[in-house]
């Protein structure tokens, strides 16, 4: 199989009942694999030259405060107030995102809280930041992670329920279950489909079949695998100190959990078929576009895929990650409706 076969073959038949929907509204937490999902939206909305709500220089719109429609890039010359799609980093606030993106499904992802908790702990260097001298900082932090998190609040903000709050939960009802509980019911009636990291592959052809999308839609590179000196070993113990630490987080993954595999049934007897053929066509997208045994090292934290020199766009575009599509589509935005706005003045 060849990127040029894509679509051509496979169970595409719900594709002749349904219209592909444009409009998504993503939930984008930290240390989920939500930097290739979003790759993904971002790929699929440049293109077509949809509209995408990016902030006016940053690829991220908010580290903390809750979206607001005022935080989006205003562009010369849009006529437009609303959006095709949101999707990056900005804590969720449905009633400014509706306003922002009328009509979208919303998506988002999770991961489980202990494997999550160990990412962000290596991903973002922790330990250099604490200046901690342990062969296992991460358990030393979790044996005192009270201690740390009073002390700084990157850490208060992320380190405790980092995906719910995310998701717009305050951090002053960590430890009251019935808010928790509330808070997961309220994001199960709101959001269309919660993705589950572990199961990357086959949260993607739950998001085809209820986007009216195409496989090669779905097609991604990983955008960022984490370098082996940025992980560290978890103990038992400091697994559990995790799980009891976060255990918002842990209801949330529970619940969605559970709830994602009831869709994977409602799928019908062609999931496994369908995510078979997925799997294929990615084996034949790396085969084909990445280099095997080289990646770019230029960021320690992180083992970078590198195309092959004779990569065709197609391998560029789906290598691509979310800062530089970021960048590419506010200045196609910016560019598009500049030229719309000279045309009209030159007539």
């Amino acid at each position: 199989m060849f990127a040029a076969d894509i679509g051509r073959n496979g169970s595409d038949s719900h594709q002749a009942t349904c219209q592909p929907l444009q409009r998504v509204v993503y939930i984008k937490t930290h240390k989920t694999g939500s930097t290739t999902l979003a790759s993904i939206f971002e790929r699929y909305a440049y293109l077509r030259d949809l509209d995408v709500a990016v902030h006016r220089r940053s690829h991220i719109i908010s580290k903390d405060k809750l979206f607001l429609t005022s935080m989006v890039i205003k562009v010369k010359g849009r006529k437009r107030k609303d959006f095709d799609m949101l999707v990056n980093h900005v804590r969720y606030n449905r009633r400014q995102m509706d306003i922002a993106v009328p009509h979208a499904k919303y998506i988002s992802i999770i991961r489980h809280p202990v494997k999550q908790f160990e990412s962000f702990f290596g991903y973002f260097e922790i330990a250099r930041r604490l200046k901690m001298n342990a062969s296992n900082p991460l358990e030393v932090f979790m044996s005192n992670v009270k201690v740390y998190n009073a002390n700084d609040s990157f850490l208060w903000t992320r380190f405790r329920n980092g995906q719910l709050y995310d998701f717009g939960f305050d951090h002053k009802y960590d430890e009251n279950l019935t808010r928790i509980n509330e808070k997961i019911r309220e994001l199960a009636r709101e959001i269309d489909l919660v993705m589950i990291n572990e199961y990357f592959d086959e949260s993607l052809i739950l998001l085809r079949k209820l986007m009216c999308w195409n496989y090669m839609d779905i097609l991604y590179i990983s955008n960022t695998v984490r370098s082996k000196s940025h992980r560290y070993p978890l103990t038992e113990g400091t697994a559990e100190r995790i799980r009891s630490w976060n255990a918002g987080d842990i209801m949330l993954y529970n619940y969605f959990n559970k709830t994602f595999w009831k869709k994977v049934r409602e799928y019908g007897e062609h999931f496994h078929q369908d995510l078979a053929y997925f799997r294929a066509l990615e084996q034949s997208v790396m085969d084909d576009c990445i280099m095997k045994n080289k990646t770019d090292n230029s960021d320690i934290r992180e083992d970078k895929f590198i195309t092959k020199r004779n990569a065709t766009k197609f391998c560029e575009d789906l290598l691509r990650g979310d800062v530089p599509y970021t960048r590419l589509i506010r200045k196609t935005m910016i560019t598009r409706y500049e030229r719309d706005v000279k045309t009209l003045i030159n007539g």
